[in-house]
């Protein structure tokens, strides 16, 4: 079976390079959104659809997304897992047994109020977010910043948009509000499963060098975190496997921490459609081409669809 590759945004660096890469492991079909549009049904039932579109237009991956269920294509990782979606998240670990911390979707700021009464320390999420943004771990009365700065925590209602302003020493917060239980994770870590043909090829972990406030362990390289490779937990890698495979997830990455031992998922980054990856642990000093290099990897395992068609 051929790969196809839909390249929306060329011009984007990201997709540049892994475009390179594709080209020299796995040699896939690269079209463009218009070139797929205009190729009959016929020519697309013997491939299987990778695309790239980091820029996140999200007018067009609807049309691409829509191409792909009315001409029935195959395609690396499910459409579904490709929302990126935090409740959705859950709802998907709910389903597969899987640990994760317990967590709140409201319009409701009582409700919101009452969920971190009950777990006294909470995280406020964006749902369609990632590397931190939007985030803040709260109390009953403040939220803390990754930056390091303290608020006096204030939610609204009636204004559905999901937004996060700062006025003053406030932070207001707009519905639908996403909460998730605070959990500190062992040795400060959070962990990255790499997931290439639906298993891991190696882990990570990100770290701060200091936590002097809540706000600290919102952990993202973007925030000050850095990059190391642990050799990973045996019973926790066949629970990825055997999770990534549940899901349809083949190409992507699962996030998730320890406490007190016991492994606890946070959300699933798909790659493909927003390119959600972050490559950043290219540049930590403990990085070693022939076990970490994810793009090898990616367009090696692309490269075996040809070999087997």
């Amino acid at each position: 079976m051929t790969v196809l590759v839909v390249v929306i945004d060329s011009n984007n660096f990201l997709v540049k390079g892994i475009l390179k890469k594709l080209i020299k492991y796995a040699k896939p079909s690269i079209w463009s959104y218009e070139e797929m549009l205009s190729r009959s049904k016929k020519d697309n039932t013997s491939k299987k659809v990778f695309y790239l579109t980091p820029a996140g237009d999200k007018i067009l991956v609807s049309k691409v997304k829509k191409l792909i269920k009315d001409n029935r294509l195959k395609v690396i990782n499910s459409l579904d897992l490709q929302l990126f979606d935090k409740p959705q998240f859950d709802e998907i670990f709910a389903r597969n047994n899987i640990n994760y911390p317990d967590s709140i979707l409201t319009k409701s700021s009582a409700e919101a109020v009452d969920f971190i009464s009950k777990h006294e320390t909470a995280i406020i999420k964006l749902r369609n977010d990632c590397g931190g943004s939007g985030h803040f771990i709260v109390n009953d009365r403040y939220a803390y910043s990754s930056g390091g700065k303290k608020y006096f925590l204030n939610f609204l209602d009636g204004c559905f948009t999901e937004r996060r302003e700062i006025f003053r020493k406030n932070l207001f917060v707009s519905p639908p509000f996403y909460i998730q239980k605070f959990i500190i994770p062992d040795n400060h870590s959070v962990w990255r499963a790499y997931i290439v043909g639906s298993e891991v090829k190696f882990f990570s972990t990100r770290k701060r060098d200091f936590y002097e406030n809540l706000g600290d362990y919102i952990i993202n390289v973007a925030k000050g975190a850095k990059y190391y490779f642990p050799d990973g937990d045996h019973e926790v890698e066949k629970l990825c496997d055997k999770f990534a495979k549940s899901i349809n997830l083949e190409i992507g990455a699962i996030d998730f921490i320890f406490h007190k031992g016991v492994p606890y998922f946070l959300e699933v980054n798909c790659e493909g459609v927003w390119f959600l990856i972050c490559r950043k642990f290219y540049e930590s000093p403990y990085y070693n081409s022939k076990k970490h290099n994810l793009d090898k990897f990616i367009t090696e395992h692309l490269g075996e669809f040809d070999k087997k068609a």
